[in-house]
């Protein structure tokens, strides 16, 4: 609170649907995989590894934090589970300030739905599962195809509509033309009548 840490991830703008997520994890973590399929084809993907468990995990994992900030546009602290005593690193200063002040938003999802610790209170958002943040950006993978779509169906009716209205604006011209040509015809016929009606007499 002094530092005022809590306030700096909420106040980044949220990254929508990035193009490029570092997810910061050790490669054999429980969920990793499921979490990685659920995102596949949403954006570019790269694992940062870090130790999440034990003496080395503090430093590896703030370590991690500010390398995946370099090049990408959401970061994921993933951790799927564990024993509640390998949890340490989350509640140790060197991660606390290394997620609090990355110039890029940080979500938490470290597999802990009933325990909550200090990374998650400065994090831009926190998952109780790794599971919970993969739907998370699904979700608005498919909201943001949803809207696109939409806005192709508002353009393909608009477009519809003002064909319509071109059709109708040359069906009017054409009547118009054909009615003045009509009225010509009768001028010119009742001329004619005119003038042979005068050559009879």
């Amino acid at each position: 609170e002094r530092e005022g840490w809590a306030e700096r991830q909420p106040s980044l703008s949220d990254p929508g649907v990035p193009e490029r997520l570092a997810v910061v994890t050790s490669p054999s973590a429980q969920g990793l995989s499921d979490f990685l399929s659920t995102v596949r084809g949403t954006c570019d993907v790269r694992v940062v590894e870090a130790v999440m468990g034990g003496d080395l995990a503090a430093r590896t994992v703030a370590a991690a934090v500010r390398k995946a900030a370099l090049d990408s546009d959401l970061i994921v602290v993933l951790r799927g589970g564990g024993s509640v005593s390998s949890m340490e690193w989350a509640d140790d200063e060197k991660v606390v300030e290394a997620v609090a002040t990355s110039a890029k938003p940080v979500w938490v999802a470290v597999g802990h739905a009933d325990d909550h610790h200090l990374v998650d209170a400065v994090a831009q958002k926190s998952f109780a599962t790794p599971t919970q943040a993969a739907a998370e950006l699904r979700r608005r993978v498919d909201l943001r195809s949803a809207t696109a779509r939409e806005a192709e169906l508002r353009h393909e009716r608009g477009a519809a509509r003002q064909e319509a209205a071109e059709a109708q604006r040359r069906a009017v011209r054409a009547r118009r033309a054909a009615a003045v040509v009509a009225v010509a015809a009768l001028v010119l016929f009742a001329a004619l009548l005119i003038v042979l009606g005068r050559g009879a007499i």
